[in-house]
C-alpha cells in the first residue's frame, strides 16, 4: 500500500532566480533584466545540490528573463537533469514598470523563431541592446510585498532606446544547449502595465498550476520570481502574508498525479511571512 501511496505523489519545486548583477554593482547594461552575480550562481548550484537530489526532478521550466534562465542552467547541471530547459511566459516578474525599473515594455524576442538545429540560433534577430546606462541601485530588500516600502523605489527616467531582451542567438550563445528554443510559450505575456495584485498573483499562481499539471508524470523545478513564490506560499498557507523571499529561496510541494489534487508544503527556505490581519 505504501509503494502504491508512494507513486501516485510527487514533488515539485518553486524557486526564486540567484542573486541578481545589480545587487553588488551600479552599472548594467539591461537593468530590466540583469544576469546573476558569481555569487548568486554558485549559491544556485549549492541549493540544489543539498535541497534537491531526493525530489526526483527531472524538467526544468524557466520565466524568460536572464536571472531566471541562469538560475535554471546552474540548477540543472547541478542535478545532472539532460532535458533541456523549457521557457514559459507564465513564470515571468510581474510585467510593469516598477518591477522591471523601465518606463516601457522591454522587446522580448518570440521563441516560435528558433528550432533545436544548432545553425538556427545563430540566425535568430533580435531587438539591439541599448548601450549601458548608468542606473541607480534597487533598495537593499531581496523581495517585498510591504506596500510601505514602495516609495523606496526609484523612478527611472526614460530610456534613450527601447529596452530589449536578449535575442535567441546570444541565448542560445550564453548557454549552448541548455534552452529548448524550439517550443513556444504556451501562454503570451502580459500587458504592459500588470497589477502586481491580484492580476500578477493569478497569473503566476495559474502558471504555475498549469505547469505542474503538464508534467504530471515528472517532478518539475519552476524557476521564476518573488512575486511567483509569495503567490502560491499564500494560497498554500491561507491566512499568511509573505512580505519578503530571498535570492534562491523554494518552496517543494508534494502532490498527486491528476489534475486538482491536493498540494502539500513539504520544505520551504528564505521565505519571510507573518499572519493576515483580520
Amino acid at each position: 500500500m505504501s509503494e502504491v501511496r508512494a507513486n501516485s505523489r510527487r514533488n515539485f519545486v518553486l524557486m526564486r532566480h540567484g542573486e541578481r548583477a545589480d545587487w553588488k554593482r551600479e552599472y548594467v547594461s539591461r537593468p530590466w533584466d540583469p544576469p546573476l552575480t558569481e555569487e548568486g550562481t554558485a549559491k544556485v548550484a549549492t541549493v540544489a545540490s543539498t535541497h534537491f537530489p531526493k525530489a526526483n526532478l527531472c524538467k526544468v521550466v524557466s520565466s524568460p528573463f536572464t536571472r531566471c534562465l541562469e538560475t535554471a542552467a546552474a540548477a540543472r547541471a547541478e542535478l545532472g537533469i539532460t532535458t533541456r530547459v523549457l521557457v514559459d511566459n507564465g513564470l515571468a516578474e510581474i510585467f510593469n514598470s516598477r518591477k522591471l525599473c523601465v518606463d516601457s515594455a522591454p522587446a522580448m524576442p518570440s521563441l516560435a523563431e528558433c528550432t533545436h538545429d544548432p545553425g538556427c540560433a545563430l540566425s535568430c534577430r533580435g531587438t539591439p541592446h541599448p548601450r549601458p546606462l548608468a542606473m541607480p541601485l534597487l533598495p537593499r530588500v531581496a523581495h517585498t510585498n510591504d506596500p510601505r516600502l514602495c516609495p523606496l523605489l526609484p523612478r527611472l527616467a526614460a530610456h534613450p532606446r527601447p529596452p530589449a531582451m536578449p535575442s535567441l542567438a546570444e541565448m542560445e550563445e550564453a548557454l549552448p544547449g541548455v534552452l529548448d528554443l524550439g517550443t513556444p510559450s504556451a501562454v503570451s505575456l502580459p500587458a504592459w502595465g500588470e497589477p502586481d495584485k491580484p492580476d500578477g498573483y493569478k497569473r503566476m499562481h495559474a502558471a504555475v498550476r498549469r505547469l505542474v499539471d503538464a508534467h504530471a508524470s515528472q517532478g518539475v523545478l519552476l524557476v521564476t520570481h518573488g512575486d511567483a513564490i509569495a503567490a502560491v506560499f499564500e494560497s498554500l498557507r491561507p491566512g499568511t502574508m509573505v512580505y519578503g523571499v530571498d535570492f534562491c529561496a523554494f518552496i517543494q510541494v508534494c502532490c498527486g498525479v491528476h489534475d486538482g489534487d491536493e498540494w502539500e508544503i513539504t520544505e520551504y527556505v528564505g521565505i519571510q511571512y507573518t499572519d493576515s490581519f483580520s
